[in-house]
């Protein structure tokens, strides 16, 4: 049982862990692996039942995506192109999950391995889900009027899913703060 809660608090270290990118235009820590994971598990979700793939899979997918990251950090295009971070992250992933049950790893490691492979649509929805939180935040950050984030909504060439990119334009066209208002009836 030990193995099992030592793992429950290294996953909390990604309510701490922020994610990179978004250092570049934003001077405080604006977003964490927890909090990312937990959105694009959201969105994920919406796009599976969409797009008719497996929401528990998807699902899945997303809560685990991001676990690695916990011992080797979160790493951003720019700095990607000078260091190979997934065969890190992979590693680390896997490592993670050898405190887990044998037949509950095993599980999880397919899950982990089938989402970095996007061969399938449920692979293919939590990579738009993924994407799309961070154009989410993007249009946040853009609706305060940090211009910088702009280049995170660029995603066009990137979305494999119809449902992900008509999410993509409906989240360009709408305001973010529009879901609240007209709330307060008082």
């Amino acid at each position: 049982m030990e193995r099992f809660v030592d793992y429950i608090y290294e996953i909390g270290v990604m309510k701490r862990r922020r994610i990179a990118g978004f250092d570049h235009f934003m001077s405080q820590q604006v977003s964490t692996l927890a909090s990312h994971s937990h959105r694009a598990a959201i969105i994920g979700i919406i796009l599976a039942d969409l797009e008719g793939a497996d929401i528990a899979t998807v699902t899945l997918m997303l809560v685990m995506h991001e676990t690695g990251e916990v011992r080797v950090g979160d790493t951003d295009m720019i700095a990607g192109h000078y260091r190979r971070p997934k065969a890190s992250e992979h590693q680390a992933t896997h490592d993670q999950l050898d405190q887990l049950p044998p037949r509950l790893a095993a599980r999880l490691r397919a899950i982990y391995d089938e989402h970095e492979q996007q061969e399938t649509i449920e692979a293919q929805v939590a990579k738009d889900a993924d994407l799309l939180e961070h154009a989410f935040s993007a249009k946040e950050f853009l609706d305060q009027g940090i211009q910088g984030a702009q280049a995170w909504l660029q995603l066009d060439g990137y979305l494999r899913t119809e449902s992900g990119k008509a999410m993509l334009q409906a989240l360009r066209e709408r305001d973010s703060n529009a879901w609240w208002q007209g709330l307060n009836t008082m």
